[in-house]
């Protein structure tokens, strides 16, 4: 249900958080701008949840979006669409939340939102209406509305939920009304009506930048809190009055411009005495304290010292702490540059008990190159170490990237079991290179090999150079979970000899074999899986071949490959898989005939047991101009049924300079808008989880 909320933008969270704008200032009445904004601009609020706006949407809406993946939609209809802001209808519908939102109540919702901003978007007055319909244990019920209005100089708001529908169980949302009324200066006074939590009557009395007043008062208990602020010795003083139990609050603040001290005491009665006493040199930083009593006894104690040399890079501290929790000891941080790169450390120091030390070193050739190295010890003892080394080359006709890394794991670090749940091991390395030819991009030789303590777990090979081109991704570990075949290794080979023949072999079920032979007399002869489609003088119209296998258990799989012409570096195929579990509908499109503008777009929507209904796509250029390489890629996919959180986002740059030997790497995945990637620039390597 909350994400529904959150996807309709004025839902009912929102709705109920307005109900106090009655005492918060006009300009600052964020809620009510996030209303007028999500009418205007709904493509910003859907897109960053993943959601794809129709082409074309139906008479009765003005715009539609969708989630396919989730079963989700989104419809608008404005009153007037020059003025979007006067209002208007929308809904917002959820087939099975529960399926995807674990923690969601009710499977199939709907949201139907009437919205006026009355004759003027800006005077803040509005009303608002949500029809809702909840599926969990039983069918629930309701409307919600919400209205604010100005009389007498008062700002005037109103709120209510009433169930016309009630579950088997108690209602998500329970029946309730809130009014209230402020000048939004001095005073709020307003009621609280409900059959789950009772009546209630609050009032607010203020005199701004001086004192405040409030009272709640309901089921026979009163709530009185006074608060007291002197802006001119930088004082608040606050007392709460709990039906009885009386809690006192003082906060005492100095800044002189260059240290900033923060003094604070909090009385709860029974349950004790807290004082809190802070400072720190915010202009250098050079020292800092925090103390922390209960009851007048020592509770934490920290003191800091150090030095800060933001134009160097350069920063070291230390900081001494005694606490009940974790006794005593230090905490040291020290980072330096180097002109060859730099150097990180990090120390727990505990007076009793095991240390733990982190050391860090990036080093930077004068070539690009890069070596980093991380060593995390306790006690003396390695619990985690890596090592990578980037080292680029240049040859004649290309740019190769090196890439050699190692990762100790020792079983006794916390994060043992974490990498044990992607597979155990105690030494994962890596081997890989990257080749690119300079005038030549497509022709590519990307080589790599992951061992997790000595057993190969991933090897990729890709090898465009010359025919025969290969394509192999064998990974034991992990493409069993991904693929509906449960198949280790995905491998492709494709023997070409332009004007002569196409040959491609595949260890998958769908595409085995593929042969295009050119004959004699001009003809061509096509094979799929080993069986001869035709032969036949390919005219634009006759470039589609279809085969149907048929299993013994009845299962059937019809392939049909189209194409637009006979031409290798530019073309657009079209590939359909029809088969009794699983479907797939892909296009293909590319360009390589001009090295400084290669372009490729493919795109596959399918449905299988494994994945569910799915999308994916994928965007790529490439350029090659003056020993300068680029690659520019994006994708999107969606997932019905996936091991990672969907929709996923893709993307990554890419530039060598061979001339320079510059290069820059920045990739990330974001699985349903949370980012994860790393940035390599020279040599400089930076992560984003």
């Amino acid at each position: 249900l909350k994400m529904a909320l959150r996807l309709a933008a004025v839902g009912l969270a929102v709705c109920v958080a307005i109900s106090y704008g009655a005492v918060l200032r006009q300009e600052d009445d964020i809620l009510f701008d996030t209303i007028q904004s999500f009418l205007v601009e709904p493509d910003s609020y859907v897109a960053a949840l993943g959601f794809s706006r129709s082409k074309r949407s139906s008479g009765d809406w003005d715009k539609e979006f969708n989630l396919n993946s989730v079963g989700a939609s989104v419809k608008i209809k404005y009153d007037d669409p020059e003025n979007q802001l006067k209002g208007g209808k929308a809904q917002v519908v959820f087939e099975n939340l529960k399926k995807y939102v674990k923690r969601a109540r009710s499977s199939f919702v709907k949201l139907d939102i009437k919205f006026d901003g009355g004759d003027s978007p800006r005077d803040g007055l509005f009303s608002l209406e949500v029809e809702y319909e909840l599926h969990h244990q039983g069918v629930e019920k309701g409307k919600f509305e919400a209205t604010r209005s100005k009389s007498n100089g008062l700002w005037m708001s109103s709120i209510k939920n009433q169930n016309t529908q009630k579950p088997d169980v108690k209602p998500i949302l329970p029946t309730f009304e809130i009014k209230g009324k402020s000048d939004r200066k001095t005073m709020a006074s307003g009621t609280y009506n409900s059959q789950r939590y009772g009546d209630y009557v609050f009032n607010v009395d203020r005199v701004p930048g001086k004192s405040m007043k409030a009272t709640l008062e309901g089921e026979g208990r009163v709530y009185v809190l006074d608060a007291q602020l002197d802006k001119a010795e930088k004082k608040l003083n606050a007392n709460l009055d709990a039906n009885g139990f009386n809690y006192q609050f003082e906060a005492d603040f100095n800044d002189d411009g260059k240290e900033m001290e923060l003094n604070l005491k909090v009385n709860l009665g029974t349950a004790g005495t807290y004082s809190v006493d802070m400072s720190v040199d915010y202009k250098k930083f050079t020292k800092g304290s925090l103390e922390v009593k209960f009851n007048n006894n020592d509770f934490a104690k920290l003191k800091m010292k150090g030095k800060l040399d933001k134009s160097a890079g350069n920063a070291k501290y230390e900081v001494r702490y005694s606490t009940v929790a974790f006794g005593e000891g230090k905490l040291r941080f020290a980072r330096a540059k180097t002109p060859s790169g730099g150097e990180m450390k990090a120390q727990y120091l505990p007076k009793t008990g095991l240390d733990l030390l982190f050391n860090g070193k990036r080093v930077v050739g004068e070539d690009n190159s890069m070596n980093l190295h991380v060593e995390v010890t306790r006690g003396g003892e390695i619990y985690l170490e890596y090592n990578i080394d980037l080292k680029p080359d240049n040859t004649a006709d290309g740019y190769q990237m090196n890439v050699e890394s190692q990762f100790d794991v020792n079983e006794k670090s916390l994060l043992y079991p974490v990498f044990c749940s992607y597979g155990c091991f105690k030494r994962r390395s890596l081997n890989a290179k990257m080749f690119v030819n300079k005038d030549k991009p497509y022709k590519i030789d990307f080589d790599v090999h992951l061992f997790k303590d000595a057993e190969e777990v991933l090897t990729v090979d890709i090898d465009t150079r010359q025919s025969p081109y290969v394509m192999k991704l064998i990974a034991p570990r992990i493409l069993p979970k991904i693929l509906p075949t449960g198949r280790k290794s995905i491998e492709f080979e494709a023997d070409h000899v332009p004007g002569k023949y196409l040959h491609v072999k595949s260890n998958t079920n769908m595409l085995s074999s593929f042969n295009v032979d050119k004959l004699g007399n001009g003809m061509r002869k096509v094979e799929l899986n080993g069986k001869e489609l035709v032969q036949a003088d390919f005219s634009k119209g006759d470039n589609t071949i279809t085969q149907t296998t048929t299993l013994p258990d009845g299962r059937s799989l019809t392939t049909t490959v189209s194409w637009d012409k006979d031409d290798m570096k530019k073309n657009k195929v079209n590939v359909k898989l029809d088969g009794t579990e699983r479907q797939l509908d892909a296009n293909f499109e590319w360009d390589f005939y001009n090295t400084e503008d290669l372009k490729f777009k493919g795109q596959g929507n399918g449905q299988n047991k494994r994945w569910g209904k799915y999308m994916i796509s994928r965007d790529v250029k490439m350029s090659a101009k003056s020993g300068v390489l680029k690659l520019d890629l994006t994708g999107h996919a969606e997932f019905e049924k996936f091991w990672m959180p969907s929709p996923v986002e893709t993307v990554m740059k890419v530039m060598l300079d061979t001339n320079n030997k510059e290069y820059s790497i920045d990739a990330s995945k974001t699985f349903n808008g949370k980012k994860m990637g790393l940035t390599l620039n020279n040599g400089k390597l930076s992560l984003t989880l």
